[in-house]
């Protein structure tokens, strides 16, 4: 109820934008509608300083390259790590990467808040596996689908063994790789996000932004990261989040531009192009779309 009622209070302090187009009036933003394209990617790529590269860690990186929202940047503008427990997957990642010429380095390692040996969770549906045990009564109620197809998950969305994984933590990993800096996360695995987070060290203090799913529905047996996020990100700066599994973005204002680039600039209005709103109006448009 608390997450509830601070996540309202920052809709309600958004400042008001004017009637937005329809899709079919506006091509531009029917792409953000249809997830073609990211408006804190574009931010990023318009904004990034000459000669500096933007440095992504992607936690769960499995099919890192499908995303056509973080695929904006010049090749040379950008070093990713990425962290994928599957092995294959993650030779695969590293074998694109060199072929087209991409400073991104995945590595087969799974994270945690301090190096550990945990119970992986495998599933049949691939980067469906957790380090939590799935709930399987209440996820075998779901059913996925898209324009053509419709799919049960009990079907395609269960476990179907365990292994062991050696884990460590980002402050590990970054002081054995001679990482001293980030600038953005994005955190996909599984109801491990916030364990990861509290392995950050200092580097946390570095991150400007990060996207992550919050899953606010009981599909494993327990979720810490929906229970606690909410203060944890309230230590850290503002967040805001769209629906029930969803994408909430923390992102600190303070290093953020004074004004959207151009092909942003039409989805906020005047008053609130300075950096102590962005993020609100951001928040605002995340929650239209």
């Amino acid at each position: 109820m608390n997450f509830l009622k601070r996540l309202m209070g920052m809709f309600q302090d958004a400042p008001c934008s004017p009637p937005q187009p329809t899709p079919e009036e506006d091509p531009e933003r029917l792409r953000y509608i249809r997830r073609e394209r990211l408006i804190i990617t574009d931010l990023i790529a318009a904004w990034l300083p000459a000669n500096h590269q933007f440095l992504i860690l992607d936690g769960g990186a499995r099919s890192a390259f499908d995303d056509p929202r973080w695929n904006v940047f010049d090749p040379g503008r950008v070093r990713l790590f990425g962290f994928e427990v599957d092995e294959k997957e993650c030779a695969d990642l590293n074998r694109l990467a060199r072929e087209r010429g991409l400073d991104y380095h995945f590595f087969s390692v799974g994270l945690w808040s301090r190096p550990a040996r945990k119970t992986f969770y495998e599933n049949k549906s691939s980067g469906g596996g957790s380090f939590f045990a799935q709930n399987s009564d209440f996820t075998n109620r779901w059913k996925f689908e898209n324009a053509e197809q419709k799919f049960l998950a009990r079907e395609m969305f269960y476990p179907t063994g365990t292994t062991e994984w050696d884990l460590t933590s980002v402050e590990v990993w970054a002081r054995n790789n001679g990482v001293d800096d980030l600038d953005f996360m994005k955190l996909n695995v599984q109801g491990a996000e916030l364990e990861i987070l509290k392995g950050m060290g200092g580097l946390l203090e570095r991150v400007i932004g990060i996207q992550t799913e919050i899953s606010l529905s009981n599909r494993i047996v327990t979720d810490p990261f929906s229970q606690t996020s909410t203060p944890f990100f309230a230590n850290i700066t503002s967040c805001f989040s769209t629906s029930s599994a969803t994408t909430a973005s923390a992102v600190q204002s303070r290093r953020l531009p004074p004004a959207m680039p151009p092909g942003c600039t039409r989805f906020m209005d005047s008053s609130s192009r300075d950096t102590q709103s962005i993020s609100r109006t951001l928040s605002t448009w995340f929650s239209a779309e």
